[in-house]
Order: C-alpha cells, then sequence, then structure tokens
C-alpha cells in the first residue's frame, strides 16, 4: 500500500500491517497448540505487547508445556547485546530442560 507524495518519492503507508496482522490472528487457534511453547518477548514490546502475549499463552490449554520469558526494557526487536544474550540464554535453558 502505497501512493506518491511528490515526484519521484513513495510514501508507504503503514497502516497496511494492522490491516495484515488480522489476517494472522493466532488467538482463536491457540487451544489446539499440543507441542511445547516458548514465548520471548520484550516488557517495553508496542507491536506485540507483553499483555497480549500473555493472553496468548493463557490460550494455550492447561497442563501443556507452555512458558513466557521476559526481556526487561527491549522493544519488539532485540537490538542491543544484552537483549540478544537474554533472548538466547533464554532459548537454551528452555532447550536443554526439555532435550537433557
Amino acid at each position: 500500500m502505497s501512493s506518491v507524495s511528490r515526484e519521484g518519492h513513495l510514501k508507504v503507508n503503514h497502516w497496511f500491517q494492522i490491516v495484515e496482522r488480522l489476517d494472522h490472528d493466532l488467538l482463536p487457534n491457540a487451544n489446539r497448540l499440543s507441542m511445547p511453547t516458548l514465548i520471548v518477548v520484550g516488557s517495553e514490546d508496542k507491536s506485540c505487547p507483553l499483555k497480549h502475549q500473555e493472553r496468548f499463552l493463557d490460550a494455550i490449554p492447561a497442563g501443556s508445556d507452555k512458558e513466557i520469558f521476559v526481556i526487561p526494557g527491549a522493544p519488539h526487536s532485540f537490538y542491543k547485546q544484552n537483549e540478544q544474550t537474554l533472548c538466547i540464554q533464554a532459548i537454551k535453558d528452555w532447550l536443554e530442560k526439555r532435550i537433557l
């Protein structure tokens, strides 16, 4: 979704991302998940807020192997080295509990 704002320049309308997200709503099918699930989210994520991730996790059937790991102060994308390190360590720890 774009339009020409002035000669030779393309203006991108960002609202198309919101419209597209409506086609990718995972919540209605969360109750069908049966595999182990890890959600890694930044506490300052504006795109996929923590409260939405918690709601999704709650929709996964009770008794399922499910976990959420929150990276304090992190946005949606983990740009800072410490955020990336925490994310990698959370995944490693989660996998080690299930593989070893």
